[in-house]
């Protein structure tokens, strides 16, 4: 057994032709992307930062603080799906939707994107999310902000939260926006906004999404296509 940052490498048999080696993380990874921020769930921000695991409630505190004012509340959630863009869709394909939250604030200066996925599926695809324009560049400022620990190979068989402000500040321009990048070539295939409703939370502050968010990964941290996906 040999463990990351022992003094001498680890021993290979000398005359052996090949050797099968087999990694294990540290305990700690599977609660999050670092020991000290559990969660596997990220806040993207449109000033270009991104806060992840517990470290978002921090985040969301000290923007409060900073700007003196109160907490933008949550005011109307809206429920979208969207098959991925493709020329030639499979039988499978035209079966397979990805669904999300929008959410709208009181502050009505942009949106937020919620979104449950593979754990790392945008760290490991170079950052490039369908709710940026930037996403085609050859480095998205999303992948920008991300720190080495969000940027590992996907597992398909985890689930992170993304929670991913956008410049569309209510539901009709995020429409818009779907509509521009719909097609066979483009980025979605019938997108539609299937439901929408007042928050009715008493609690629906920033800090009180992120909690929710953090407790529901926290909770049930596995993926699967059939039963736990982006649709539950």
């Amino acid at each position: 057994v040999w463990n990351a940052g022992d003094r001498s490498p680890p021993a290979m048999p000398r005359r052996a032709s090949g050797v099968r080696v087999t990694l294990r993380a540290a305990p700690w990874s599977a609660l999050g992307y670092t020991p000290d921020a559990a969660g596997f769930a990220f806040w993207f921000r449109l000033d270009g930062s991104l806060a992840f695991g517990v470290d978002m409630l921090r985040a969301a505190r000290a923007d409060t603080e900073v700007s003196g004012k109160p907490p933008p509340r949550l005011v109307r959630v809206h429920h979208f799906a969207h098959r991925y863009a493709k020329e030639h869709e499979s039988p499978k394909d035209k079966l397979t939707w990805h669904s999300g939250l929008l959410l709208e604030w009181d502050h009505a200066e942009h949106t937020t994107v919620v979104e449950l996925a593979w754990l790392n599926g945008l760290g490991g695809y170079g950052g490039k999310s369908n709710w940026y324009p930037d996403r085609d560049d050859r480095r998205p400022a999303l992948y920008d902000a991300m720190p080495a620990a969000l940027k590992a190979p996907w597992r398909t068989e985890m689930a992170e939260v993304r929670v991913l402000d956008i410049a569309a500040k209510d539901a009709a321009t995020f429409g818009k926006y779907l509509s521009a990048h719909t097609g066979p070539k483009a980025r979605f295939l019938d997108p539609t906004i299937s439901a929408s409703s007042e928050v009715r939370l008493s609690h629906r502050s920033r800090e009180d999404l992120l909690r929710y968010v953090l407790n529901y990964v926290r909770n049930e941290s596995r993926y699967n296509q059939e039963s736990r996906n982006c649709q539950t």
